[in-house]
């Protein structure tokens, strides 16, 4: 297996692409669910980076690193609700984490020309914070 590429280079490969497509169409669930998905995979990759590379970074369990991450980064955790929620059609409740049951179909709405996400409050800042947390993620 080659070198795995480090998680600032995830960010800027996958990340930074999403949210600027975002930005161009802030209305769009569609690219609003892409970034939701790439904020929300860039921590499995992270977990999978460091497993690889350097086990004292990361615990053991990716269960337990998101916990962490989601703690520092609360809205991470919408991220991750939004991509289950595209992935599976309905966000599902897990045993460790309550999370907000909807149809991945009503997951958004638009409210004052602004893309709101149902149960958490606007998109933007909450994407915002997710993205920000990654981009200052030291390797």
């Amino acid at each position: 297996m080659g070198a795995l590429l480090k998680p600032s280079e995830m960010f800027r490969a996958e990340i930074e692409p999403a949210f600027a497509e975002y930005r161009a169409d802030r209305l769009s669930e569609r690219r609003a669910k892409y970034v939701a998905r790439a904020s929300d995979h860039h921590l499995d990759w992270t977990h999978a980076y460091y497993k690889s590379v350097d086990r004292s970074r990361v615990p053991h369990k990716l269960w337990d690193f998101r916990l962490e991450v989601f703690e520092r980064c609360p809205e991470l955790r919408i991220m991750n609700d939004l991509s289950d929620a595209a992935h599976h059609r309905l966000l599902r409740v897990r045993e460790k984490l309550p999370r907000l049951v909807a149809t991945a179909s009503d997951a958004f709405t638009v409210c004052t020309d602004e893309l709101w996400i149902e149960g958490y409050g606007p998109f933007l800042p909450a994407a915002n914070a997710a993205v920000e947390f990654w981009r200052k993620w030291r390797d």
